[in-house]
């Protein structure tokens, strides 16, 4: 599969060796291309043969075929041209809060034909995964960067950016390592749920007196 960008011009190439050296001929959709007007077409002494497209547009989106022949034979090879899509986001990573030693993740979700290849950086610097640090995707769009016992120095600028042979995108998002748990609850308030365990024992808000029975299922004391 090949690509070519809408009103920009497009090639196909193609590697063919012969003696004596081939006569090349193209095909689009089975009919035989002929050159001059949009169509141009180049073979080098090392082989490579070209089909040019000037200023490609919907109706070039097909089948095209490349045919060598000389004296001693004949040689196809067919490829298809799509139309690239510029990258593009469905959805931008949020400004992400993380509770330090917690874990955390920085989510986008973005779409692009053929599928872009993403980065990710932190700082403008690109960010290689670790035990801690873990870079995933999950089909057809969806972008993860995941945060493993955070740390206060995991904060800071994260970019996520992805390129296709027809362009590329990026964007930035601040990351907040928050070691407050109040902090934290209050600026990620309406965010997620978040619960706190109750740290006080029963015998703390109690003046616990003497045992009045026991059961099965506990003890009753007066209180």
């Amino acid at each position: 599969m090949s690509y070519g960008v809408k009103d920009h011009n497009a090639e196909l190439m193609w590697f063919v060796y012969g003696y004596p050296k081939p006569k090349m001929t193209y095909y689009f959709d089975d009919m035989i291309i002929e050159s001059g007007g949009r169509f141009d077409q180049s073979y080098t002494r090392n082989g490579q043969a070209t089909l040019f497209i000037n200023k490609m547009l919907d109706r070039d989106v097909g089948w095209y075929e490349a045919v060598a022949t000389n004296e001693h034979g004949e040689a196809r090879q067919r490829v298809r041209l799509e139309i690239a899509e510029h990258p593009r986001f469905l959805k931008r990573p949020d400004e992400t809060f993380i509770m330090a030693r917690k874990n955390g993740r920085i989510e986008a979700k973005l779409v692009g034909i053929p599928l872009p290849e993403v980065h990710w950086f932190k700082d403008w610097k690109p960010i290689a995964e670790s035990s801690r640090i873990k870079i995933s995707s999950y089909d057809p769009d969806i972008y993860v960067l995941s945060i493993h016992d955070s740390i206060i120095k995991d904060g800071g600028l994260y970019s996520i950016s992805a390129r296709n042979v027809a362009g590329s995108i990026s964007t930035s998002v601040t990351v907040h390592i928050e070691e407050n748990e109040d902090q934290y609850i209050y600026k990620t308030y309406g965010r997620h749920p978040y619960v706190r365990s109750k740290q006080l024992r029963y015998q703390d808000k109690y003046d616990i007196g003497d045992e009045l029975g026991r059961g099965t299922q506990g003890i009753t004391y007066h209180a």
